[in-house]
């Protein structure tokens, strides 16, 4: 649907054709009129080139890999990490450099968490639902901000984002079981959003609310399985 967006999966970072592909393939125009009512009433800045400032061959010249012999610091904007000596692999790198060739104009999010923390950049990611946006500073825990587990949990937004589309969850519960065991990792990062919501929730007070997302997350566990639910 947001052909605007450029998707870059990680595992496909470390082969040398990916990149190319990416940085000769712009992004397209996205048509509101077009598109679901999700997105309706609503702009967006389009993106006006790739994620890189490389050409091919630059993009095909990454290394495999570095090593740093002692730690490097990485800044850019307020975004100030120390990378531990170790290595650093094509992927890590080719992300490190979309940060500084075109972050923050172009919008960054991360489907997890664990990868852009290996990176140090846990204290720069706020929580959306099921994607971690990076800022170009800091976050600190405000009304809206709540630390789960070391990550800034958008409270409103993910919020938000569940009432809106849990109706697909919903369908889920009354079908009562997911068929593919193989991609249950799918309804998983559903329930774990909605278990870190709830516990955002309750640490702000609002148990009721608390109570019920905990709810209908458990009933989301037991249709897929993951809580000793029929296989």
């Amino acid at each position: 649907m947001r052909r605007d967006v450029t998707v870059a999966l990680v595992p496909y970072l470390g082969l040398p054709w990916y990149a190319r592909q990416l940085l000769v393939q712009p992004p397209e125009p996205y048509d509101a009129a077009r598109g679901p009512s999700l997105y309706a009433g609503a702009r967006w800045t389009a993106p006006t080139g790739a994620l890189w400032k490389l050409s091919a061959r630059e993009a095909d010249a990454m290394p495999d890999y570095v090593r740093l012999d002692e730690p490097q610091r990485f800044q850019h904007l307020g975004i100030d990490v120390t990378l531990p000596a170790g290595i650093l692999t094509r992927d890590q790198l080719l992300v490190l450099r979309a940060i500084k060739d075109t972050f923050p104009e172009r919008p960054l999010y991360f489907s997890n968490a664990v990868y852009p923390a290996g990176l140090g950049l846990a204290p720069f990611l706020r929580q959306q639902g099921l994607a971690y946006r990076l800022e170009p500073g800091p976050l600190a825990q405000t009304a809206e901000l709540v630390d789960v587990g070391g990550i800034h949990l958008d409270l409103p937004r993910t919020r938000a984002l569940w009432e809106r589309h849990y109706d697909g969850a919903r369908a889920l519960v009354r079908q009562g079981r997911w068929i593919d065991r193989a991609s249950v990792s799918i309804p998983a990062a559903y329930a774990v959003t909605g278990q870190q919501l709830a516990a955002a929730l309750a640490a702000r007070g609002d148990t009721t609310s608390a109570i019920r997302v905990a709810r209908e997350v458990e009933a989301l566990a037991r249709a897929t399985g993951l809580a000793g639910g029929e296989e």
